[in-house]
């Protein structure tokens, strides 16, 4: 018992300090599985696209551009409350002489005009309803800010909280790595006799938690991030 115990302290922190390799049959499960966690994209990439897909941002715009719409041909309606009159008029002098008409040419006379009418009423309602779309506009825009805030800070929160997951696989990762390889030598030592049952149960008991606390926060990791991915319109 003692020379299992002193082996399994002389190889495992050696095994634990190996640098990453390429994944081979000899391998613990542990370090074999760790490629299946997805890597987290940046910060920016995130907030990015989750921006560009949002649709409260997206509801909001169409608002925004609706109403500005709203406030760009209220103010050309102008143009259809102004009645515009064409008129013109001949006149020529002459002088009645028997059996004809003698008109003097040097004093004919042509007029034209052109008025304008506009209706104030019309022109007062126009103003108050561009005031009215003008307004609408500003709740638009400042409604539109606010998402995008929200949008921000929901983001941020669910980014950071995604770091902490991961961070918590790479630990779990880290102690069913340790406990597999423990797992592994009293495998070994139990075949060569040196090891009880008893031990060997135990060992592998540990080893089968710390792969259950692993595949737990690996799966918290991936449904976060599944839901990350969907933000951000993949």
């Amino acid at each position: 018992m003692r020379t299992l115990l002193l082996l399994l302290m002389l190889i495992a922190p050696a095994a634990l300090a190996q640098p990453a390799s390429s994944p081979t049959s000899s391998e613990p499960e542990a370090r074999r599985l760790e490629p299946a966690v997805p890597e987290l994209p940046t910060l920016d990439e995130v907030m990015h696209r989750v921006l560009a897909h949002a649709p409260r941002l997206q509801m909001q715009q169409a608002l925004v551009e609706k109403n500005r719409d709203l406030v760009r041909t209220t103010g050309l309606e102008w143009l259809d409350a102004v009645e515009v009159n064409l008129g013109s008029t001949y006149g020529a002098d002459g002088t009645v002489v028997p059996g004809a008409l003698v008109v003097d040419p040097h004093r004919a006379s042509l007029r034209a005009g052109v008025s304008l009418r506009v209706s104030l009423f019309d022109v007062f309602g126009r103003s108050s309803r561009r005031g009215a779309f003008e307004h609408e506009l500003d709740v638009a825009r400042h409604a539109h800010a606010n998402a995008e805030m929200e949008v921000r800070r929901e983001v941020v929160g669910r980014y950071e909280q995604l770091k902490l997951t991961r961070r918590l696989v790479e630990v779990r990762a880290e102690g069913w790595r340790a406990a597999d390889l423990h797992r592994t030598m009293a495998e070994t030592a139990f075949a060569q006799g040196d090891l009880p049952v008893s031990e060997l149960a135990r060992v592998t008991e540990i080893a089968a938690r710390a792969h259950e606390a692993f595949e737990t926060a690996r799966t918290e990791y991936l449904i976060a991030f599944g839901q990350l991915n969907v933000m951000m319109g993949r």
